[in-house]
């Protein structure tokens, strides 16, 4: 007696392995395996669920090695498909998680101006999130605005240029946000001086001398020419903002004319004696003064003050 026994395939049951969480450009690891209870032969792909593409999958015995790098963040779905010789498939599926991960932004060195001279920013950024974009913001100190971005894969520079004028400290920051949110920054100080000009008290005389007892005026001279690479104009002068030992300008002693004998013109202006915050023990004084074009100077003089003379 005979008798028909037909035997069904079972196609293969696969575990893709455990749930993870990975920051993004970081390397996904794991391992899976499946069974199958037939004396099959298996094939097997992945797809790592972010537009990479089915991969052939690599077995050895009834087990694989899942490895990724994820180059954005979000929620993936990780497929696994094993298939026997008899074209059946198992399917087992995981999830990653890929965090997104702030921009890195470079140290600024710090640095030193001029008022009027523009700071040229350039700065560099890196993102392991090769497919992020990013923005940047530029707080110059004294007022914001965006920053050009360069980049490539994620990372790459950011530039801006801005002009100081006002004598300070400035603190720029800079702030690079990828298209996530995330954002990192960094923080430089610049320090804006003012030009240095050139003055002569009482022009001609050539000791710089002072006599605090006098109720008259002391004629400062302001000389124009090259103050540190920038050319001074006297008659661009601010005559409100000329301040002589704390004392303001009182008037101005003509047109500019020539003082110094240099073929550039210079400018005198009279200070009240009295107002001077001076001593008989001072050695030296500052004038300080602006421009039309914003710009800020000091000068420093040395003097002579004048002994009061012995009463008869």
């Amino acid at each position: 007696a005979s008798t028909t026994v037909t035997v069904n395939n079972v196609a293969p049951e696969v575990d893709a392995g455990s749930e993870a969480t990975i920051d993004e450009g970081d390397t996904f690891s794991s391992s899976g395996s499946f069974t199958d209870p037939g004396a099959d032969t298996w094939t097997a792909t992945v797809d790592y669920g972010d537009g990479s593409g089915v991969q052939p999958l690599s077995l050895t015995d009834k087990t694989f090695s899942l490895s990724h790098t994820y180059d954005d963040n979000d929620v993936y779905t990780v497929t696994i498909e094993v298939t026997d010789d008899d074209t059946g498939v198992g399917t087992g599926t995981t999830t990653i998680t890929v965090n997104n991960v702030v921009p890195t932004v470079d140290d600024v060195d710090v640095s030193e101006g001029l008022s009027g001279d523009t700071y040229e920013l350039i700065v560099g950024f890196t993102d392991p999130g090769i497919l992020d974009t990013h923005t940047a913001t530029i707080d110059w100190g004294d007022g914001s605005e965006a920053g050009v971005i360069t980049e490539e894969d994620g990372s790459g520079t950011v530039t801006g240029g801005h002009q100081y004028f006002v004598p300070g400290g400035y603190t720029i920051t800079v702030t690079v946000t990828d298209k996530d949110g995330g954002f990192g920054e960094t923080s430089t100080v610049y320090t804006v001086s003012a030009r240095i000009a050139h003055i002569e008290i009482k022009p001609g005389d050539g000791l710089n001398p002072i006599n605090l007892k006098s109720k008259g005026k002391v004629p400062v001279a302001i000389l124009g020419g090259d103050c540190e690479g920038y050319n001074l104009d006297v008659a661009t002068i601010d005559w409100n903002s000329v301040v002589f030992a704390d004392a303001p300008a009182l008037d101005m002693a003509g047109s500019p004319e020539e003082v110094d004998d240099d073929g550039i013109k210079d400018v005198v202006y009279h200070f009240q004696t009295q107002e001077l915050e001076l001593t008989a023990d001072s050695t030296g004084v500052y004038l300080t003064f602006k421009n039309s074009d914003n710009v800020y100077f000091v000068a420093y003089s040395d003097l002579v003050i004048k002994p009061e003379k012995d009463k008869k």
